[in-house]
């Protein structure tokens, strides 16, 4: 989304309208204002603030999608082995940790009897062993661990969509004649994708 939108806020003089768009689309994207207004300016990626120890009540919401996902994956690890192929296109996306996540899912679909402590052995000594601890300390977080599967599909889904929002401007880069049989078969995936998320 936000990629979208920036060639059209880099076009609005600086002012009270061009912030409130801003402020707007930061609401939208949960990317904080000062980052978002970096990334329209000098075309920076913003990153998410890894996760944080959460105080008693705090909603598991805060967190990024990727590392939503992570935590419910974390905690059951068999999740993954319900995921179909697509995954792997969102390793395209410009998101933090998205690495770590499908490095998870690669691991627990060929590995999927592993438990949380094999997992964070797993990632000890590496650079996301501080990041593994953090999200594995959160399951305390769950509202209903009934739910756990559809808050796990629900938060891969949305990633699904926002390579969606990412890929298109890129496929609309090329002429329309010039697109390989693989392209525009992506592009009808992804205006379905994106059909799904305005309902």
């Amino acid at each position: 989304m936000v990629e979208l939108a920036k060639p059209l806020l880099k076009q609005l003089p600086a002012g009270a309208y061009r912030d409130l768009m801003l402020q707007q689309l930061s609401d939208l994207t949960r990317v904080n204002f000062k980052n978002l207004t970096r990334l329209i300016q000098k075309g920076e990626v913003p990153k998410q603030p890894i996760a944080k120890t959460r105080k008693p009540g705090e909603s598991i919401i805060e967190f990024s999608l990727v590392h939503q996902a992570i935590i419910r994956l974390l905690h059951k690890p068999a999740l993954s082995l319900s995921i179909d192929d697509r995954y792997e296109k969102l390793s395209n996306l410009k998101q933090q940790d998205i690495k770590l996540l499908l490095n998870i899912i690669e691991l627990t679909r060929k590995n999927p009897q592993l438990k949380l402590g094999m997992l964070y052995e797993h990632w000890q000594r590496t650079e996301y062993e501080q990041t593994i601890n953090q999200l594995a300390s959160q399951k305390s977080l769950f509202a209903d661990t009934n739910k756990i599967d559809d808050e796990f599909f629900g938060a891969i889904n949305r990633l699904y969509k926002d390579y969606a929002d990412q890929r298109l401007p890129e496929l609309m880069q090329k002429k329309t004649d010039e697109w390989t049989v693989e392209e525009r078969q992506e592009y009808f995936n992804l205006i379905k994708l994106m059909q799904k998320k305005t309902k």
